[in-house]
């Protein structure tokens, strides 16, 4: 851990939001924001050192690579020492920012999972390959199994659901810092590109952050396996049965709708 260096210290708080916002995600950063107002305003009037100063930026409706290359760019040109980043299908702890920044390392990211099953921790070992097809450097990612529990632990990269870095990091690196062709995730490409500098990497396990899942799709298929779960009885409830009216449609059921578009839907 590095020791503090300054009085104050000025710190971006910015969200990529590239589509929909949960209520739940909205109330999470919504009382994240009041709780960092209130504790640096405390701060100031009684002269907490070190003691942080908050700004705030959301990039709207944005490809999330990109909106990170704008949030960067900002802190940056607000001089800021750290710029922290949650995403907006996520829910925190309301003190998620003192958990992390009581570290003061170069990158640290809270505990958190992969929305789609079975569900990782976003905490990553990756070992470079050369790929002789693209003749370029590639990344070999080894998915580590469960983490030790409510520590900080070293790793070569984290998921970007929420993290903190020191901008000093930004400035040490050329942009762009996150928009890349590698196929790695944002995230992954600046964590491996700051290790080159010799940045570090960190997951405390300790903060723990809830990832949003996919709404479930109701079909027929799963209504159907709803009911039987539950074991509702055989009968039929059509109001064509109490008129007797029931008419058999000529070539079967329609095509169904476009689930494998309806399931990218976030």
């Amino acid at each position: 851990m590095t020791p503090w260096e300054k009085e104050e210290y000025r710190v971006l708080h910015g969200v990529a939001n590239e589509s929909f916002v949960p209520w739940q995600s909205f109330e999470s950063h919504r009382d994240m924001a009041m709780h960092m107002g209130g504790v640096a305003m405390q701060q100031k009037m009684t002269g907490t050192n070190p003691r942080f100063s908050f700004q705030n930026y959301s990039v709207g409706r944005q490809y999330t690579p990109m909106a990170r290359e704008q949030l960067a760019q900002q802190a940056v040109a607000d001089n800021a020492d750290f710029i922290l980043m949650t995403d907006n299908d996520m829910i925190y702890p309301i003190n998620l920012f003192y958990l992390l920044a009581r570290h003061n390392v170069d990158i640290v990211a809270p505990l958190a999972f992969t929305r789609n099953p079975p569900h990782f921790p976003v905490a990553y070992i990756y070992r470079s390959e050369w790929d002789e097809v693209t003749r370029m450097e590639n990344f070999k990612k080894i998915t580590p199994g469960f983490l030790p529990k409510n520590a900080l632990v070293r790793c070569d990269a984290v998921g970007f659901g929420a993290v903190l870095i020191k901008v000093s990091i930004l400035k040490a690196l050329a942009p762009p810092w996150f928009m890349n062709s590698t196929g790695s995730g944002e995230d992954i490409y600046f964590c491996l590109n700051a290790a080159k500098k010799g940045f570090k990497t960190y997951m405390d396990t300790s903060i723990k952050t809830i990832h949003i899942g996919h709404q479930q799709l109701i079909d027929e298929a799963y209504a159907k396996r709803c009911c039987d779960a539950i074991g509702l009885e055989k009968i039929t409830a059509n109001t064509g049965d109490k008129y007797g009216e029931v008419t058999p449609q000529e070539g079967g059921a329609p095509p169904e709708p476009m689930l494998a578009q309806a399931a990218c839907i976030r």
